[in-house]
């Protein structure tokens, strides 16, 4: 599998063996606006509505989901509990502009930091546990 992953990715497969089933089922489901694109692989479209989608494979049996980098994804499946942990990679670089990775309007939660490992080049991996929605007062 580490043929197939990015040189960006790369912090992450120490994240995916230990989770084997994840590694395993990591390129077996697609979200796309056009199903007809996935000729190319072995994959499962989650869909038209989205939440719905991941709601239904979460509730089969079966390995844990992933999602890498998706901003569009992210923000919509934490505003509906459907995310149950995070991997937050930091790299050591400011681009000073890009992409919000949670869209404006993301209602605020609470993160239990689960493990942090910080490479030989500086990038931090901090693992996170999805407590809930964030409680002010």
């Amino acid at each position: 599998m580490s043929a197939h992953i990015s040189p960006s990715m790369k912090p992450l497969q120490s994240f995916h063996h230990s989770r084997p089933r994840v590694a395993s089922f990591l390129f077996g489901l697609c979200v796309t606006h056009r199903p007809d694109s996935l000729e190319w692989g072995p994959f499962e479209a989650v869909g038209p509505d989205l939440v719905e989608g991941i709601r239904r494979i979460k509730s089969q049996a079966g390995p844990d989901l992933i999602l890498c980098g998706s901003s569009t994804l992210t923000s919509p499946l934490l505003e509906h509990g459907l995310v149950d942990e995070v991997l937050l990679v930091v790299y050591p670089v400011l681009l000073g502009t890009g992409k919000r990775f949670f869209r404006e309007g993301t209602p605020p939660r609470t993160f239990e930091l689960l493990s942090t490992k910080t490479t030989r080049t500086g990038v931090f991996l901090n693992h996170y546990k999805v407590v809930g929605p964030l409680k002010i007062g």
